[in-house]
C-alpha cells in the first residue's frame, strides 16, 4: 500500500492548485518490513522551468534534492527519494511518451519508484517500478485532507517565474497595408469585383 503523510500531501494539493502551468517534484519515501511505501515529505525545487506541457528541474534543482534527501535521512533513519511528481493542470493524468521514458530512467538500479501525476481536477495517476516491471497503482492511502501549504506553494511560484528567462520577440511595426508597393486591400478588392461582382 502507498500511503501519504498528511504533510505531503497538502503539499501536493497546494502545488497543483497555485501553479498555472506544469511544475515538478519528488518524494521522500520509506517503506515497511510489508513493503508498504509511506511518502513522508515532497521537495519542488523553484530552480526548474514550467511550461504548458513540460517542466524541467535544472543542476541546481538536482543538488539541492541531494542535500534535502540527507535531511530526510537524518529525520527518518532511512528511506530515499523514490517519487516523482508532476502534475498535469487541466489534463487527464495519463503519462506521455516522454513521462515513461523518465520513469524508466529514473528507476534504473532502484528496488522501487514511484511515478505521479495530478491535476487540478483532483486525479491522481500513480504507476510503480519494481525492478523493471511498471504497474498502475489503484489505491492509496491519505492521512488528511486539509491544506495549509496555499502560502508556501505561492511563494515558490514567484521565485520559479523569477528563475525564467524572459524572452523579447521584436515584431516589426506596420505603418501601412503595402507590400512591395502593392496595397493588399485595393488587390483583393479588385479580385472580388472581378469574379464575384458580376
Amino acid at each position: 500500500m502507498i500511503t501519504f503523510t498528511k504533510q505531503a500531501w497538502q503539499k501536493c494539493q497546494a502545488l497543483v492548485d497555485v501553479f498555472p502551468e506544469e511544475v515538478g517534484w519528488h518524494g521522500f519515501c520509506t517503506m515497511d518490513n510489508n513493503y508498504n511505501v509511506t511518502i513522508q515529505d515532497i521537495y519542488c525545487s523553484a530552480h526548474q522551468r514550467t511550461s504548458a506541457g513540460n517542466c524541467t528541474i535544472l543542476h541546481e534543482g538536482d543538488n539541492e534534492l541531494i542535500d534535502w534527501e540527507d535531511e530526510m535521512r537524518a529525520l527518518y533513519g532511512n528511506g530515499a527519494v523514490r517519487a516523482w511528481f508532476h502534475s498535469h493542470h487541466n489534463m487527464g493524468v495519463g503519462p506521455s511518451s516522454q513521462d515513461d521514458k523518465q520513469l524508466k530512467e529514473l528507476s534504473e538500479g532502484q528496488p522501487y519508484y514511484l511515478r505521479i501525476i495530478m491535476n487540478k481536477k483532483g486525479d491522481v495517476g500513480i504507476t510503480i517500478s519494481l525492478m523493471g516491471y511498471e504497474a498502475k497503482v489503484s489505491e492509496f492511502n491519505v492521512e488528511g485532507d486539509t491544506n495549509i501549504y496555499s502560502e508556501w506553494a505561492n511563494s515558490l511560484l514567484k521565485e520559479i517565474n523569477k528563475n525564467k528567462p524572459v524572452v523579447i520577440v521584436n515584431i516589426p511595426s506596420v505603418k501601412d497595408n503595402t507590400l512591395y508597393g502593392n496595397n493588399y486591400q485595393s488587390t483583393l478588392d479588385d479580385y472580388y469585383d472581378t469574379y464575384w461582382r458580376r
